[in-house]
């Protein structure tokens, strides 16, 4: 296994700045960016930006490639060094996103991910005060694959983030497919509703009822609840009539690669609700 220290050379060397001080990595012929998602609470009648999702961008020869793309053509290590190669640029174009200071949510994989060599390249990869604003406070790091790591692994993992100051988040996929037992071993700060359980649900009028009493429960376990996936305004009013701590979907605000200016004005709740959205795809 390579040493943190060996890591952080390779990391380092695999990092290139272009000319207005935006980082990329370069795998062969393989580019990895840093790309954002605004993520927004409410207050009062409007949305305001309080974080962002980091969101990995590849590009091959030039073309981009999905995620999914990505990991049936990379083969271990490359993939796992990909990973921690795309953290480390999340965390250094933190200062390109440009929205002040907001919370960052990154990917944390509980199955494989080493807290202590993530935790290494804090000093030089993102917040020296002077290099960045980025805090350890500011940081939500989420943990997905819970159930297939060991319970005490897992517990571990979220006390060294506390302890760091950090923040831990949890995906859930479902009624049962997160259950009680993990959200009470990691206590999380923040707990994601997925994206596709989100949608099918909001499709379904008998369960969207029962989504509110499960934010409840979320929140009355100390939880902020933040649900991904708003592509409409039906969606919208599910996530405000469930109270729900945090949104996030492509109607409020587009994902986008560092370097995007994005608009910080609060977006007014009634405008998201009344507009017309028309789908160019099915």
């Amino acid at each position: 296994m390579t040493s943190a220290s060996g890591l952080l050379a390779a990391i380092d060397e695999a990092i290139f700045v272009d000319e207005v001080g935006i980082e990329i990595g370069v795998m062969g012929d393989l580019r990895l960016k840093s790309a954002c998602q605004p993520i927004f609470s409410r207050s009062d009648d409007v949305l305001v930006t309080v974080g962002v999702k980091s969101v990995p961008a590849f590009f091959l020869h030039g073309r981009p490639l999905t995620t999914k793309e990505f990991r049936d053509g990379a083969a271990s290590p490359s993939a796992e060094f990909a990973e921690m190669l795309l953290r480390v640029l999340h965390l250094r174009n933190y200062r390109n996103i440009g929205l002040g200071d907001v919370d960052m949510f990154v990917d944390f994989d509980a199955g494989w991910s080493d807290l202590d060599t993530f935790l290494s390249f804090l000093p030089t990869a993102a917040w020296e005060p002077e290099c960045t604003v980025l805090c350890p406070d500011m940081l939500v790091c989420e943990l997905d694959n819970v159930m297939q790591s060991e319970a005490e692994h897992v517990l571990q993992l979220a006390e060294q983030m506390r302890w760091k100051g950090i923040r831990t988040g949890l995906r859930v996929y479902g009624v049962g497919q997160a259950g009680d037992d993990e959200i009470e071993l990691i206590r999380p700060d923040v707990v994601r509703v997925d994206e596709t359980w989100f949608g099918e649900l909001c499709r379904d009028s008998a369960t969207v009822r029962l989504f509110a009493p499960i934010v409840s429960a979320l929140q009355d376990q100390g939880a902020k609840v933040l649900v991904e996936g708003i592509a409409d305004a039906a969606s919208l009013r599910v996530a405000l009539d469930a109270n729900v701590d945090l949104f996030q979907g492509d109607l409020l605000a587009l994902a986008a690669l560092a370097g995007t200016v994005f608009d910080e004005k609060p977006l007014p709740i009634a405008r998201l609700l009344g507009r017309n959205v028309v789908r160019l795809f099915g």
